[in-house]
């Protein structure tokens, strides 16, 4: 299990048994990393936590003259986060967590195997 994946699983266990309250919130979002989910919890009137999880992954593959290329991209990420209001009366929000990601580029490139040389003629010298 990837690092990612055990850091949702940590977030998403310790929000549940953190206990009921009354304004608990899960969430489906997307974006330049992916679609995800997550789940705030709040904790006082001043503070919470909130967990998300998101990814996203595509590959592609082209062949120019005879030449293979194959490219996949992976992005995995994970975050555990504490929220401050300091100001009841605002929305503002100040955050501080931990953001685990798993990302990856990969790429394979498969050169045209023929080998195209002219024939060198050798003349002795008189």
């Amino acid at each position: 299990m990837s690092q990612v994946k055990k850091a949702a699983l940590v977030a998403t266990v310790a929000m549940m048994m953190a206990g009921a309250v009354d304004a608990q919130e899960i969430y489906a979002h997307g974006g330049t990393l992916g679609a995800g989910v997550g789940a705030a919890l709040p904790l006082a009137s001043w503070a919470g936590v909130h967990a998300e999880f998101e990814g996203l992954g595509f590959s592609h593959s082209v062949n120019v003259s005879g030449n293979e290329y194959d490219g996949h991209v992976k992005l995995l990420q994970g975050g555990l986060y504490l929220d401050l209001f300091p100001f009841a009366s605002s929305g503002i929000r100040v955050t501080a967590g931990a953001l685990i990601n798993d990302d990856e580029l990969t790429g394979r490139a498969v050169p045209n195997a023929q080998v195209h040389s002219p024939r060198l003629a050798c003349r002795p010298e008189a």
